[in-house]
């Protein structure tokens, strides 16, 4: 906001003693396009009655014709201040407000420190919770019909009778242009703003949504984020939104959480000061959590400096929280930094979104690994206060690292810039340098997935046939893509939405009604008495626009993803026979292909559903994006964060649930270690850049440190 002069409209708050806060009134002049409104000083011991705003600030608008005069001063203020103002003047008229672009003085840091404070009181003591999304738009309406849709269609729990697929299937074809009108609802920036999860979590009743001329409440937007999740329909379409920030807000409000765990997942939040992206979880914290924020490490203060605001965070929970895992939230992407002179070990919690790397760890109880083998973090004193100070026990070193992962590598589509025989490359490179028996192949696989499924749980002897499938797969996109690569070298990637959806749909109807002899053949030798006995009309119903979802199905064969009597597909046009497949060619020189093949001939016991493909495939975009593969001196796999360099070091740090690569920073020195004031020694201490969190296959679990004594055998590292 800005105003002339700036601190004209406000009067003082008693903010030390008392929690006083403004209020404004939005005057009656819906005529004009100005407006008008009034502040009052009151006091939230009081109870005053009155709705809280929850929006995105945006961009300032033309100031000629978007003006707010407050207390008799003209205010320039953004666009979507002044539309949600003209919203809720025509909503709510003569209702007072709390809206923290003028209720707040945004040029006096001290009273907006201070209302961090109570910021969570504002909201759970409002009669209700106003959040305006925008305006209206282009295909608006066509976007809230389908949302009406989705959330009948949440009521019906998914069950046997009513899976995932038939509900895709009685929809939208996953091409069709209303699903990019239901994404760009959910991609409205509102759902990327990180204060709005306080805003949102805190609420004491369900909050009212407004988008244009919709009104929305809060639960049916969480409920159709739950829903697109459950059933996949987010990723069986190009398009893709932020649905699951509505439903990791709702999780929020539902659940309190650690301030760690708050700081380790809202990587896809953003916020517009830096300090706010550690300032706005201090109202939503678990209770237990509430007394350490005390702690001067959390101090809220907007003249600090953001690299102190982060540092002191990271150091403070480490004090009280031994989290060392939260270090790694992003150093992986710790390159893309602007924050200067930020310490390697502490993460940039500002970094934009597309720049940021799915944590492979969300700590000790969450990430699903213990490569430190439970032990807890041991800090010491280091005398500067950017350099940290751990134990930690050397493991390996990088010899060999491959390219780093793009997302072009794993597109279905090749005008997107599929990048074909990537993992098949990959492994060539692996297996000519550690061999192809069968215990590489293992531990390649499991790292490419980083030893976890989806839900975090390890991976089992059954995932790896979902492995297979995934493997088989990618040959025949390889080929698509090599096809369309060498037809169209100079082509761009589709930016134009329609083309996109025309290129969509055509590959969806390829992949979904074409069929090798061999996968046929397959089908044919598990055919058995238990087989789905399928009507003419249940396929047109169940199959009409989407694979089936083989929980209601019963052939035990590994490709019956797409093979349930496949007689039916014919008689209604749907399925056709075409010869062998692509991956034929690999049968003898890739081993994954000739596994899948011994399956395929013998029957297997995996049923692949149309589920399980897009979880696979979303789990490993997840895993490998911005992420290289590498080997270790002893022959371990692995993956590092992209700037991964041979040379750098795998290290177990004390307290971690995954190791670290760390690339030395000048030649270590003995230093007299104070730690054990009755018993100091010398040790060997050297400085440490972070380069970021690694999976490395065979020991995640504590291998590495099971016989490791960390109360004397440890090594002291100086991250800096």
């Amino acid at each position: 906001m800005e105003s002339t002069p700036a601190a004209s409209i406000y009067s003082s708050l008693q903010l030390q003693s008392t929690r006083h806060i403004r209020l404004l009134k939005i005057d009656d002049e819906a005529s004009t396009d100005n407006i008008s409104c009034t502040l009052a000083n009151v006091s939230l011991d009081d109870r005053p009655s009155y709705f809280a705003l929850s929006y995105c600030w945006g961009h300032c608008g033309n100031s000629e014709k978007t003006k707010i005069v407050c207390n008799g001063v003209t205010l320039k203020a953004t666009e979507n201040l002044i539309a949600a103002m003209k919203r809720l003047r025509s909503t709510y008229l003569l209702q007072s407000f709390w809206i923290d672009a003028i209720c707040i003085n945004q040029d006096d840091f001290t009273e907006r420190a201070r209302h961090v404070q109570f910021m969570c009181d504002i909201y759970r003591l409002a009669e209700n919770v106003v959040i305006h999304l925008g305006e209206e738009s282009e295909g608006l309406d066509r976007a809230m019909g389908l949302f009406h849709t989705l959330h009948e269609k949440s009521a019906e729990p998914l069950s046997d009778s009513n899976t995932a697929g038939m509900v895709r299937s009685s929809l939208s074809r996953s091409s069709d242009e209303v699903w990019f009108r239901i994404h760009d609802f959910f991609n409205r920036p509102w759902f990327s703003r990180m204060w709005v999860i306080q805003e949102v979590a805190v609420s004491s009743v369900d909050p009212v949504v407004l988008c244009g001329s919709h009104t929305l409440s809060w639960s049916a937007i969480a409920k159709v984020s739950r829903f697109l999740r459950e059933t996949a329909l987010t990723a069986s379409t190009i398009a893709r939104s932020r649905n699951g920030n509505a439903l990791m807000i709702q999780q929020f409000k539902e659940r309190p959480q650690s301030l760690g765990l708050l700081l380790m997942t809202t990587f896809q939040f953003e916020a517009t000061d830096p300090r706010d992206m550690i300032f706005a979880f201090y109202g939503i914290v678990h209770p237990q959590d509430r007394e350490t924020l005390s702690s001067p490490y959390f101090e809220v203060n907007y003249e600090k400096p953001v690299n102190d605001v982060y540092r002191d965070v990271m150091m403070g929970c480490l004090v009280h929280y031994g989290f060392v895992d939260i270090m790694f939230r992003g150093s992986s992407s710790s390159y893309h930094t602007t924050i200067e002179s930020l310490p390697s070990w502490v993460p940039d919690w500002s970094i934009p979104p597309q720049h940021r790397t799915v944590p492979l760890s969300s700590g000790p109880f969450l990430s699903g690994y213990k490569a430190s083998g439970g032990h807890a973090a041991w800090k010491g004193p280091s005398g500067n206060p950017s350099i940290l100070r751990i134990a930690g026990k050397s493991c390996d070193d990088i010899i060999w690292m491959a390219e780093p992962f793009q997302q072009g590598d794993f597109e279905l589509l090749p005008h997107l810039r599929r990048r074909p025989q990537t993992l098949e490359k990959l492994w060539n490179q692996v297996s000519s340098r550690l061999g192809d028996s069968r215990g590489t192949m293992e531990a390649f696989w499991h790292t490419l997935m980083a030893g976890i499924d989806r839900e975090r749980a390890p991976l089992g002897p059954m995932f790896y046939v979902y492995f297979l499938r995934f493997w088989h797969q990618s040959k025949h996109f390889d080929q698509r893509a090599i096809k369309y690569w060498a037809t169209n070298p100079d082509a761009r990637p589709a930016e134009n939405e329609v083309e996109q959806r025309i290129l969509f749909e055509k590959n969806t109807a390829e992949e979904n009604t074409i069929i090798t002899v061999d996968e046929y053949e397959s089908f044919e030798r598990c055919k058995g008495p238990q087989d789905f006995k399928a009507t003419k009309q249940n396929a047109i119903q169940v199959f009409a626009t989407s694979p089936p979802n083989m929980a209601i199905a019963a052939p035990k064969c590994i490709h019956c993803f797409a093979l349930v009597l496949p007689e039916v597909y014919r008689e209604v046009g749907m399925w056709k026979v075409e010869g062998t497949s692509p991956a034929l060619a690999y049968r003898d020189s890739d081993p994954f292909i000739a596994d899948y093949y011994r399956h395929l001939e013998n029957g297997g016991e995996a049923i692949i559903t149309s589920d399980e493909k897009r979880h696979i495939l979303t789990h490993l975009m997840n895993i490998l994006g911005n992420r290289a593969f590498f080997i270790t001196r002893d022959g371990k796999t692995g993956l590092g964060p992209w700037s991964t360099k041979p040379g750098d070091k795998v290290v177990i740090l004390s307290g971690a649930s995954v190791p670290a690569l760390l690339r030395r920073t000048g030649e270590p020195k003995w230093l007299r270690d104070e730690t054990d004031e009755a018993n100091p020694v010398m040790r060997y201490i050297g400085g440490n850049h972070l380069v970021g969190e690694a999976y490395v296959h065979g020991i995640m679990s504590g291998e590495a440190v099971e016989e490791f004594d960390w109360d004397t055998g440890y090594e002291v590292f100086d991250l800096v």
